[in-house]
């Protein structure tokens, strides 16, 4: 790769330091269009924390953004990204709101996902042997949450949620809520490239009867959190 002249690098140094400092002229001009920018990425990947921010404190949150963040991917699609990394690193920042992106940028994360997802054929339990292989969701992954999430809205609660966020065949990004004890096999399965319903018996035995651990296996396969084959 060639190297720009020392003129263009000066003309390019000057216009960013114009931008982050909110300078007249053509930086403001520019400065303008990146802000614009970094609105409608911010409010199309964070809706629900959108709802809960006044107009001060995201504009706030922008300005100190441009003009503070050293970005580790300056591509405009990776813009997301950055203002999570910007708001995990402002320690004025609430544990909450934080907490909320995180949350909303797993979703995006999670629809982007390069992982192609299949509908698995459904096979009644009767059918299934102890050899059967499971596999994780390629796009699962789960958070904790101080709150309870609703459509379009989030609720502050005592004690923490797990959600599982995945991506059916049909391209929908989907997030359910679980107990300790789904949280904890669909850790185990998602740490390993398959195991056998056999291996998932072992680990379930201590808080799982048979009957209850086939019933947990039909509603994941149903709702395409596992796959299997046989």
């Amino acid at each position: 790769m060639k190297m720009p002249p020392e003129r263009l690098k000066q003309d390019i140094n000057a216009l960013s330091n114009g931008i982050r400092q909110a300078r007249e002229g053509k930086s403001s001009l520019y400065g303008s269009f990146i802000l614009g920018n970094i609105k409608d990425a911010f409010e199309n990947s964070y809706p629900i924390l959108t709802q809960y921010l006044t107009q001060e404190e995201k504009q706030k949150l922008f300005m100190d953004f441009l003009a503070e963040h050293s970005a580790m991917e300056p591509e405009f699609h990776h813009i997301a990204t950055e203002l999570l990394i910007f708001a995990q690193q402002n320690k004025s920042w609430p544990v909450d709101a934080i907490k909320l992106m995180e949350y909303e940028w797993l979703l995006l994360s999670v629809e982007i996902s390069e992982h192609a997802v299949t509908k698995c054929i459904s096979i009644p339990i009767p059918q299934w042997t102890e050899d059967t292989r499971i596999t994780a969701n390629p796009t699962l992954t789960f958070i904790r949450l101080p709150f309870e999430i609703l459509p379009s809205t989030a609720i502050a609660t005592q004690k923490e949620q797990h959600y599982l966020i995945y991506r059916s065949s049909h391209h929908d990004v989907l997030y359910k809520k679980v107990s300790e004890n789904d949280l904890y096999i669909f850790s185990y399965i998602l740490s390993k490239p398959e195991i056998t319903l056999s291996q998932l018996r072992s680990v379930t035995r201590d808080f799982m009867s048979d009957t209850e651990l086939n019933q947990w296996a039909e509603i994941s396969l149903d709702d395409e959190l596992i796959s299997i084959t046989r």
